[in-house]
């Protein structure tokens, strides 16, 4: 370019003899250098603008303030944030997450300057699949946030995504199945379901003596669920030919996976699948309150009497076996024994009680048990009627 120029000159300086001609030329050689500095000042700039997408700097490019309006390339959004987790109380849950680490040709982008670089949409309604959006709206500068005001006893979906300045929001980091808040309500409530002729009861629907006393535990931990763990709860609702919505299922997997209150934690993952495998069968859906309280020792106060009147005989004839008579409703053990075998109800473990209750089976069914029925008739020896 600078040879150019100076031969330029160099003509002009050789033609000062001509006027005519001087003029002439002088025409095109101003014409020439502006062409000459256009396209110097085009190269140069796409070249500071090379610079500055390769750095992650802003700009003005293509009419668009902030990244150049041609790069689609994901490097140049936001990064989203990994490893979401939960910690609940009643009415508050504590959502945590690894911020992203984000880079453009190894140059870090400080979050791209964003003020409020996490945003955080939480409802008791599936999220969006595909972007961090709908449910309410909440912001955070840290990698955390507190949800406060949530109700107890609820799933809530979770969805974390990343913002820069320019409003450009990074793939969202979503609950699988969501954040299970506390505070279970337990019962302590009599009475109970008897066969036709067996005392105390009825066949029409459970009965209930005044006086039900309720008691309320907060969660000491729980969490989201591993999507196997949903698979578990899918596959067994199937199995039992259950349908459960959306939250419902959710609900099951975040109990599997985490439990709830220290007794429903101390069953161990295993066995909370088991206890909603058995709700499942004998109750014909999931219901957070009855969970607990199985997991307690006691009896389900949310009920279903066709799933009752099902396995009646069968249960009746099991009862007998055990006892040498039908079931006394007003007698506490051998009401708590026949809600035992019919709703599956566990016991804060005591391995000398579940021997006992192993030989009574095996001595009156000459064999060990392998069904759930099986070994609620086992916690029924052990734990109630021993």
């Amino acid at each position: 370019m600078r040879q150019r120029i100076e031969s330029l000159l160099q003509k002009i300086k050789e033609l000062n003899t001509d006027p005519k001609q001087r003029r002439s030329w002088q025409g095109s050689v101003g014409i020439s250098i502006v062409t000459l500095f256009v396209l110097s000042s085009v190269l140069v700039n796409r070249s500071v603008q090379a610079l500055n997408q390769a750095s992650g700097n802003y700009g003005y490019y293509g009419g668009t303030y902030g990244y150049n309006a041609t790069n689609t390339s994901s490097d140049y959004l936001p990064k989203p944030p990994t490893a979401l987790t939960s910690s609940v109380t009643s009415t508050t849950a504590t959502v945590s997450w690894t911020a992203p680490t984000q880079t453009v040709g190894s140059t870090s982008l400080d979050n791209l300057h964003a003020t409020t670089p996490y945003l955080i949409h939480y409802s008791t309604s599936s999220l969006s699949s595909t972007a961090c959006s709908g449910g309410s709206e909440t912001t955070s500068t840290s990698a955390s946030v507190s949800l406060t005001g949530l109700s107890a006893s609820t799933i809530y979906y979770v969805n974390v995504c990343t913002k820069d300045a320019n409003g450009n929001r990074s793939d969202h980091l979503g609950t699988t199945a969501g954040v299970l808040t506390g505070s279970f309500t337990t019962s302590s409530a009599g009475g109970g379901n008897a066969p036709s002729g067996g005392g105390g009861g009825t066949t029409t629907g459970p009965t209930y003596p005044t006086g039900t006393t309720t008691t309320t535990t907060t969660t000491t931990t729980t969490g989201t669920a591993p999507a196997t763990t949903t698979t578990s709860v899918t596959q067994s609702a199937t199995e039992f030919g259950v349908t459960l919505s959306t939250t419902d299922t959710a609900l099951a997997a975040v109990f599997v996976a985490n439990g709830t209150t220290a007794a429903t934690i101390a069953l161990g993952s295993g066995e909370r699948l088991a206890l909603v495998r058995d709700q499942l069968e004998t109750l014909g859906r999931i219901n957070l309150t009855a969970l607990e309280q199985l997991a307690n020792g006691q009896k389900p106060t949310v009920r279903n009497l066709a799933k009752e009147q099902a396995q009646l005989s069968k249960v009746l004839a099991l009862f007998v076996k055990l006892t040498g008579h039908r079931p006394n409703f007003k007698n506490a053990k051998e009401d708590l024994a026949w809600n035992t075998m019919m709703y599956r109800i566990r016991f804060k473990r005591d391995l000398v009680k579940e021997r006992t209750g192993i030989v009574k089976f095996k001595a009156l069914f000459g064999r060990i048990p392998t069904s759930p029925l099986d070994w609620a008739v086992v916690r029924a020896w052990g734990y109630s009627l021993r």
